[in-house]
């Protein structure tokens, strides 16, 4: 574009081109030297002469790669000198070198043109083309003298000076407008430009647009332009290198403020704009210094008097402008020009800098003004700092990757989602850019001092590198400032959903620990608040044998099944995410939405999903399951009852909460029941009514003592009475307890039908058995008589003391399997004895296939558990079994049992017997050792196990050991209790004496009766077992002896309140059993357990294995970490040693 410098354009020519009027039309003598060598180098190209347009147009090369367009235009002064007007794409702009080197290029086509003289041109074509110039001397003598006279031509013109306020350090104000605090107006820095407008004939503003303009530097400085004697000396006062203006194009001191009285007396100095309220003095000001504290804390001299409609300029002195009618006062205080501009152009002084200023005021200042002061400055000493994280989405200097590493210029603008970390001390923020460990700040109770805990700060900074975060800086790809070296992201260009995993994971723990989250303006990851009133549990069967399950979450119109990611979260995070998560957990549910749940209501499903172990990494879709885990049915929705709501498979889900307890209908026992059941009983009979509607098997495992055979009969009758149980009840038990079956059938259900198959006339009974109610017979026969069992179809079986089949390779459980009945019951305190395939085995006969294939039951279930005590497999487990196994202890019906307490007796072997037990001891350690070292540990069980029992009943007595018999050694446990007895005896003890040896028996009965103490005794070769058990009852004796194994089974010894333990044994479940003769329901008197052990020897590292197996049968019950339960070399070193 070419300037018109205010003139309109009007018909005109290119006049000759003079050495004169490119002299004229340059700024300096140096530039048109510079521009004849350009020209004579041959930089001047792409010359066109317009002369229709008086139009010269031309391309220069500089120092640059790009050549610089020239344009040079020839308006026709009427009456008046030519000139050339001249624009440049070069710094300068205008009147430069390289319009010079035009004008001498277009000068030599002039002297070729046509009409000049062609011999001329042909005798002398160098003095056309390129002409000599004048001496440099003379030359710019010339030069200086034509520029004068032009300029003398030339109209004069007149300059506007425009003062304009703007904002001092603060930055907080919007551009020329004060920013109040203490109700007093803040100073401004003061800043002056020069414009220049265009004149007509009337010396009036042109009307012409522009109507001005603001001339360059360089027009100002080298004369280019016309200007008066007072502008000139204005203009040169206004240099920044020894002028009166500095760099901001401030007035600067006592000099500053004189030129400035200078300028107001042109009348042509105006506020903001060049044509805004032309400025005047008015009368002069008084005010006061005062500090005022700004909104970060920090403080600024302020003048107080003044009103705050004025704007306050800080020169020498103070001045106050009236915007609207550009009147000025200047402003009269305590302090000397100079050094009043000095303090209102002072910077901030925050507040931890107060201290150290006010030292060094008075001999900078002096008394006038007083020094800054904290007022009610409190320390607060070193106090924890709340981390902040603040999600933004900003502009960062991304480096490109063809010019990594290099400058600056190789970086771009990039969007980045960033999350930037600082700290809340108290109300003050601290953030990247703060320095020092000691802060002081403004609050909102006054000043305080505190120290940063650094070590919080860095454990904060090390909390997001934990979940996966990296700091900004820490990218090759981009370029940093110091302010971002606490901005974190995921990867190198970010987005915000990148952002999405971390929010759902990490701010939920954050949140407990007392981080606060912030947002952005520009933030594009939506967070959304899911009540419970938007959840619901969806259930739908899927096939024959399987149900899904969902959980939908309504956002904005629509539904999305959050199921799969709370599962995703669970397998990530573990039981942390239910001791870390804070008022809210945060799934991601698309792409920028995440959704907000309310811990309360979701945190109990969460635990149930956990505790069932449907927890999945890759989970996806709905949770599909197997009707056998119906189970989790019942505990979701017990988990979610008053927070979610539940929809479809109603039926299902009534099921589910009979099977598992949670809501089964009151079952109405017959008349002919005889019974009162108790509370947990009855419970026990609605649970077992409940499976056999559904079509289920289940297992009664209730302590030993708790009345599992009345709860069955209680069954049994409900079936009969209803019309349900359709074919005859088959009971199969071990014989011993055949005549208390008989007994407590008698008694409860007198009515019922009874066939007792058993004895060797057995078959004569054959044609009764299709009229009976209930066939009952023992395990012996089930396997004698099983073609006979299978050929039936019953519709009811009770495996009572179901242990007996725990192992599926005999041919006891094989004979049970092939029975067919509507439903099957077992009925076993101690369904695991000692390894979990034993609860695998009674499972499979009650509920066929409920834990799977017996291989799959050890990959599966039982391996993990016993090798890895994995407590997924554990869930499972209890996850399956939980609808069909029911089990109460007596601890949870304690009110219904009297108090038992366990005291260990422990005795010290005799010597001789102690020298003997040593000998014995290390003869079979070698013979144990030697045979493992032959065959290995798994054939070595005979071996192993004989000297176990050689030393047990070395302990027991010695002469229980055919080798030692005579040798002269004495019984020290035997000692003792003869010791014991008597005692017990006279304080009117009722005792049950257990011994796993028969034989050791044989050696007390004739020390009893050598001091008259009456007995009666149970052993396996007991033939009528009612006989003893009547006596004892009855109270005509005080004591009965009974072998550990014949007394674990079927026994009611309730009239005891004292039970001896002679010899440990190290299977718990046979301890407790024989335990339990006494410790069962009826029981009215407390109960007393005492052990006979003797330290130092097998029996009390029986314990300790004792331990183990009752670790295992307690983990499927309570879920608590278990023991697995093997032996192992470390065993038997254990024992042995």
């Amino acid at each position: 574009m070419i300037a018109t410098r205010g003139i309109g354009h009007v018909d005109a020519m290119i006049p000759p081109i003079t050495n004169a009027l490119i002299a004229d039309a340059i700024q300096t003598t140096n530039m048109v030297s510079a521009g004849h060598a350009y020209w004579l180098q041959g930089r001047v190209g792409a010359l066109d002469i317009d002369m229709g347009l008086a139009l010269i147009s031309a391309e220069v090369r500089g120092g640059v790669a790009k050549p610089y367009e020239v344009t040079i235009l020839f308006p026709d002064n009427v009456g008046g000198p030519m000139e050339a007007l001249i624009d440049c794409s070069c710094p300068v702009g205008f009147d430069c070198k390289h319009g010079a080197a035009v004008l001498f290029a277009a000068q030599a086509q002039q002297s070729t043109a046509p009409g000049a003289s062609q011999h001329l041109a042909r005798v002398a074509p160098q003095v056309s083309v390129r002409p000599v110039p004048l001496p440099q001397p003379l030359l710019q003598w010339l030069a200086e003298a034509q520029s004068e006279v032009q300029a003398a031509k030339r109209s004069v013109f007149d300059l506007v000076y425009v003062f304009a306020p703007r904002a001092l350090h603060d930055g907080k104000s919007k551009k020329g407008k004060a920013l109040p605090a203490a109700g007093e107006p803040l100073a401004q820095r003061l800043v002056v430009s020069v414009w220049l407008w265009g004149q007509d004939a009337g010396g009036q503003f042109g009307r012409s647009q522009p109507k001005c303009l603001q001339p360059s530097s360089y027009a100002l400085r080298d004369g280019g332009l016309s200007l008066g004697p007072v502008d000139q000396w204005l203009v040169r006062r206004m240099s920044n290198y020894g002028g009166d203006l500095d760099n901001h194009g401030t007035p600067k001191g006592a000099a500053g403020g004189d030129w400035i009285e200078k300028v107001i007396a042109t009348g042509r100095a105006r506020w903001r704009k060049a044509d805004g309220p032309v400025l005047h003095w008015g009368d002069d000001q008084a005010a006061q210094w005062r500090w005022v504290t700004l909104a970060g804390g920090e403080q600024r001299l302020a003048l107080y008097g003044l009103a705050q409609s004025q704007i306050l300029l800080a020169t020498a002195p103070p001045i106050v402008v009236d915007e609207e009618t550009g009147l000025m006062h200047r402003v009269q205080c305590d302090a000397e020009a100079t050094l009043a501009q000095r303090l209102l152009l002072m910077p901030p002084v925050p507040p931890e800098a107060v201290a150290q200023l006010a030292t060094q005021w008075p001999g900078i200042v002096g008394a006038a003004v007083p020094a800054p002061e904290l007022d009610n400055l409190q320390n607060l000493g070193r106090i924890a700092p709340a981390p902040v994280l603040t999600f933004v989405q900003e502009k960062v200097d991304a480096i490109s990757p063809r010019r990594r590493g290099y400058y600056s210029s190789s970086t771009y603008k990039a969007d980045m989602a960033i999350t930037r970390l600082s700290f809340d001390y108290a109300g003050t923020r601290v953030t990247s850019s703060t320095n020092g460990a000691d802060i002081t700040s403004n609050g909102e109770a006054g000043f305080v001092r505190f120290s940063r805990d650094l070590a919080a700060e860095a454990q904060a900074l090390d909390r997001l590198f934990s979940h996966g975060l990296m700091p900004v800086e820490a990218f090759d790809e981009i370029k940093t400032r110091h302010a971002q070296r606490w901005d974190f992201a995921p990867h190198p260009l970010a987005e915000a959903t990148d952002f999405a995993a971390f929010m759902q994971t990490a701010l939920p723990p954050l949140r407990t620990e007392g981080w606060r989250i912030e947002y952005g303006p520009k933030w594009q990851l939506t967070l959304i608040d899911v009540g419970g009133d938007d959840m619901q549990f969806d259930v739908a069967p899927s096939g024959t044998d399987w149900f899904d399950i969902s959980l939908g979450a309504r956002i904005d119109g629509k539904v999305f099944d959050i199921l799969p990611m709370l599962r995703q979260l669970l397998a990530l995070y573990g039981p942390a995410l239910l001791e870390q998560a804070g008022d809210t957990i945060t799934v991601a549910i698309g792409p920028g939405k995440l959704a907000q749940l309310s811990t309360e209501q979701i945190k109990p499903v969460l635990a149930t999903l956990l505790d069932m172990a449907l927890h999945e990494r890759e989970a996806s879709g709905r949770l599909r399951l197997p009707s056998s885990d119906i189970a989790v049915l019942a505990d979701l929705e017990n988990a979610s009852t008053g927070h979610i709501g539940w929809r479809g498979g109603d039926a299902l889900r009534l099921l589910a909460r009979a099977l598992t307890r949670i809501e089964m209908e009151t079952t109405v026992t017959p008349v002919s029941f005889k019974a009162v059941l108790r509370p947990y009983q009855q419970q026990g009979l609605d649970w077992l009514q409940a499976l056999h509607s559904a079509g289920f098997g289940g297992m009664l495992a209730d302590d030993m003592g708790l009345g599992k055979t009345v709860q069955a009969l209680a069954h049994i009758a409900t079936l009969k009475a209803a019309g349900n149980l359709g074919a005859p009840a088959l009971i199969i038990c071990p014989t011993s307890v055949l005549p208390n079956w008989q007994a407590e059938i008698a008694q409860f259900t007198s009515e019922l039908r009874v066939v007792l198959w058993h004895g060797n006339d057995r078959q004569s009974q054959n044609d009764s058995l299709a009229a009976a109610d209930i066939i009952l017979s023992s395990y012996p026969l089930l396997l004698r008589d099983q073609k006979l069992f299978a050929a039936q179809n019953f519709g009811l079986i009770l495996f009572d003391e179901a242990q007996v089949l725990k192992n599926p390779k005999t041919a006891g459980f094989k004979a049970a399997k092939t029975l067919k009945a509507a439903q099957v019951i077992a009925l076993s305190g101690t369904p695991v004895e000692n390894q979990l395939t034993d609860i695998w085995s009674l499972t499979d006969l009650v509920t066929p296939n409920l834990l799977g294939p017996l291989d799959q039951f050890k990959r599966i279930i039982d391996k993990p558990i016993t090798r890895d005590n994995d407590l997924a497999a554990k869930a499972l487990l209890r996850r399956r079994l939980k609808p069909f196994m029911l089990r109460r202890t007596k601890d949870e019906v304690a009110r219904d049992l009297p108090e038992k307490t366990e005291i260990p007796e422990w005795i010290d072997l005799e010597k001789n017997q102690l020298a003997s037990y040593e000998s014995l001891r290390l003869l079979m350690q070698k013979r144990v050792r030697d045979e493992i070292a032959r065959v290995g540990l798994l054939r070595s069980q005979i071996v192993f196990l004989d000297a176990l029992l050689k030393l047990r009943q070395l302990c027991c007595d010695p002469r229980l050991v055919p080798q030692l018999s005579g040798k002269g050694a004495g019984s020290a446990k035997l000692a003792r209790l003869l010791e014991m007895l008597p005692e017990l005896l006279r304080e009117g003890r009722r005792i049950l004496l257990f011994s796993q040896f028969t034989s050791m028996l044989d050696l007390i009965k004739p020390e009893l009766d050598a001091l008259q103490i009456a007995h009666v005794e149970i052993r396996g070769s007991t033939q009528d077992r009612e006989t003893p058990v009547r006596r004892f009852q009855a109270g005509e004796v005080p004591l009965i002896l009974v072998s550990l194994k014949a007394g674990g089974t079927g026994l009611n010894l309730t009239a005891a309140d004292t039970v001896i333990l002679y010899d440990p044994w190290w299977n718990p479940a046979v301890e407790a059993q024989a335990i339990d003769r006494a410790h069962r329901i009826g029981q009215s008197k407390p109960v007393f357990v005492h052990r006979l052990i003797a330290r130092d020897t097998i029996e009390e590292k029986i314990l300790g294995l004792q331990d183990k197996k009752r670790a295992l049968a307690a983990m499927l019950w309570e879920g608590d970490d278990a023991t697995p339960a093997k032996l192992t070399e470390a065993d038997i070193d254990f024992l042995l040693g």
